[in-house]
């Protein structure tokens, strides 16, 4: 029995990629989910789709991973700026 040496991750958006890097640890998908009480199709949309998240839905993340309300929501706009259409 061996382990996959080479192997791909299931693309995520980018707030699944920021989840990833900052909080999800002992913070599973399932944990946030369950905690947060979003439809688990709406997270699957935040998280691999195209889906966008609405600010509430951020803030009960934020509150499920014991973060500060806005604290994450500054950190991903930092990393990912909203860009302007013409």
């Amino acid at each position: 029995m061996e382990l996959k040496k080479k192997y791909k991750l299931e693309k995520r958006t980018n707030l699944g990629v920021f989840m990833r890097e900052k909080s999800e640890g002992g913070n599973t998908f399932e944990k946030i989910q369950a905690r947060t009480g979003i439809e688990k199709q709406r997270l699957i949309n935040i998280y691999f789709n195209t889906g966008a998240t609405e600010p509430y839905e951020f803030l009960l993340i934020e509150k499920a991973v014991g973060k500060k309300p806005g604290e994450m929501m500054k950190a991903y706009v930092e990393k990912y700026p909203v860009k302007k259409s013409k």
